[in-house]
């Protein structure tokens, strides 16, 4: 059996079973490329030249970016925002997660994972590809 699948042939049978024999399934080309645009540009915008300490995760304190080297000699930012959808300094930020999040393609695969049509949503982690040179 694929262990992924694209929203436009989601069969919800296939993967519940997969995704309760192995606890995960990878949705491919399962979210807007608009709204994945949309998060790209805000943090290429508002949040990669920031300057300003902006709240972090999991300390839940405000600090400046935090670089690491990747082995292709590459930085990228390195420690993760803490609820951009309520800061006032990542509000365009948060309302573009909270548009990708919460959109009707999002629905479709929540629900192909276990039948139900609303969720809470506890937690996104988002891994953006920005490098800084």
């Amino acid at each position: 059996m694929s262990t992924t699948t694209t929203t436009t042939c989601v069969d919800p049978a296939a993967v519940r079973e997969f995704y309760d024999g192995n606890g995960y399934y990878v949705f491919r080309n399962a979210l807007s490329r608009d709204a994945i645009k949309a998060v790209h540009d805000c943090l290429e915008r508002d949040v990669y030249p920031n300057t300003a300490p902006l709240l972090r995760h999991p300390a839940i304190t405000k600090a400046t970016h935090t670089y690491r080297q990747a082995l292709d000699g590459t930085k990228f930012v390195a420690n993760a925002l803490y609820n951009p959808h309520l800061e006032a300094e990542t509000e365009p930020l948060g309302k573009a997660i909270v548009n990708l999040v919460c959109s009707d393609e999002t629905a479709v695969v929540l629900e192909a994972i276990d039948g139900e049509p609303q969720h809470t949503m506890h937690q996104a982690i988002l891994f953006p590809d920005y490098v800084q040179s």
